[in-house]
């Protein structure tokens, strides 16, 4: 029997035996295997049965789109990697950032490879230009494609080729590593290549940035508070925006950092309204005292939202900012088949401690309780062009090293002249401080 057909046979049992287990409960389970018998065997062109596969989940999924989900979504292998690759914060590879660049675009490293990584020390430089990658061209490519290319198995080869700012190109070969990627950042860099929390102007207060949150963001974040605690720290700001949220485990296990025991984090409910879990810290956090301040935007979303919304709640931090973008659904990742594409269903709605779920609905009009909005007087408003200016300003500042500060302008220098928000912030804190001596 050839494989093809064996495939077809294995996934004629396995849609029979679903067949049978729920077909008395709806039988358009039937319907479907029937319909894919009837393509896979008279089709005209002969359908790959992936293809096949794929076409049906991603129709299943448009229905529940058009039905206002819009968080729902099919993987295919090539885009499930990735994403489980960002909630597992590491991935095979070598260990530089690269984007778009150009008119047509071509792929750039846009920063110093990171330490410790196998492109550290090779001939890589910030603003190289990625010529070929295992000897595929990536003139045409998209940023994604390469990215692909480059990443692998640990402990493989990969074979790259540069052309550097100065016109001259080299190619020399790479060994992938495991690359760890933090979810917890600083104010600026260290001379090391780490982080430093407490600011410059006053170090009483530390700025700890959470740009996604994943397996490991809670541990993280317990060694930032501790290392800009020992520094010198009393109290923290604590900036999500731009953080479109991750896992719902790394937001409740950062909840039980920074709040009292018994302290709602959030609750989730089900289709009919039921609630399915409501998620409690069962201790007092070891930092449940430290003053806090939580930075939000619009890019703010779920598990940010999630985190923000409980301090908010419990009175433990000024918000300040924009108001969030509103994303109030759990979505889980299933498995599918051998090759590892992902089934990204909703499958619950979350609820902040004070009952009011913050999820915006398509049409859901603004004076609707949705989102995390910043405490009265915190509004810091951006204009779309302020927005853009503000997220250069910062990429530029984490991409200078500790001892190039000093040669920058003050405006570049200094956050609290180009960071509207993280100043209103600051005072905030100044402010608590001052009045607890």
């Amino acid at each position: 029997m050839s494989r093809r057909n064996l495939t077809v046979l294995f996934i004629g049992i396995a849609v029979g035996l679903l067949c049978f287990a729920r077909s008395e409960r709806n039988p358009y389970v039937r319907y479907v295997s029937r319909a894919y018998e009837l393509v896979d065997d008279l089709a005209l062109e002969e359908p790959p049965d992936q293809e096949l596969f794929a076409g049906a989940v991603s129709g299943m999924v448009a229905v529940l789109r058009q039905r206002g989900d819009v968080h729902s979504g099919f993987l295919a292998p090539s885009s499930a990697e990735p994403l489980l690759a960002d909630m597992r914060q590491e991935f095979g590879g070598v260990g530089v950032r690269v984007g778009l660049d150009g008119d047509p675009p071509r792929v750039v490293v846009v920063e110093p490879p990171q330490p410790g990584t196998p492109a550290y020390e090779s001939p890589i430089r910030a603003k190289d230009l990625i010529l070929t990658v295992d000897g595929k061209a990536t003139a045409g490519l998209g940023l994604q494609d390469v990215v692909s290319l480059m990443r692998g198995k640990p402990g493989a080869p990969v074979a790259v080729s540069v052309r550097h700012e100065d016109g001259s190109e080299e190619a020399f070969q790479l060994v992938r590593e495991v690359i760890r990627v933090p979810s917890v950042i600083g104010d600026r860099h260290s001379a090391d290549g780490g982080w430093v929390y407490p600011l410059q102007d006053d170090p009483r207060i530390a700025l700890v940035r959470i740009t996604i949150f994943g397996s490991k963001t809670a541990a993280e974040l317990a060694d930032a508070l501790r290392q800009a605690v020992d520094d010198g720290a009393k109290a923290v700001v604590l900036d999500v925006r731009g953080n479109a949220g991750g896992a719902l485990d790394a937001a409740i296990d950062v909840g039980e950092l920074l709040l009292p025991a018994d302290s709602l984090v959030v609750s989730t409910r089900g289709r009919d309204g039921e609630v399915l879990d409501a998620y409690t810290t069962t201790q007092d956090g070891p930092f449940a005292d430290l003053p806090l301040a939580v930075l939000v935007d619009g890019d703010t979303a779920s598990a940010s939202e999630i985190v923000a919304a409980a301090l908010q709640d419990h009175g433990r931090v000024v918000v300040v900012g924009q108001r969030s973008y509103g994303k109030g659904t759990v979505q889980q990742l299933l498995d599918l088949e051998p090759k590892h594409s992902l089934l990204k269903l909703t499958t619950a709605s979350y609820w902040r401690p004070s009952g009011v779920n913050i999820h915006r609905l398509p049409g859901t009009p603004e004076e609707a309780p949705w989102g995390v909005s910043p405490d009265p007087g915190a509004e810091v408003p951006l204009t779309d062009a302020e927005r853009v200016a503000w997220y250069e300003w910062r990429r530029q500042r984490d991409l200078v090293a500790a001892e190039r500060l000093i040669e920058l302008t003050p405006e570049v220098e200094d956050p609290l002249v180009a960071d509207a928000a993280l100043r209103l912030a600051v005072d905030r804190m100044q402010a608590k401080l001052d009045a607890a001596r």
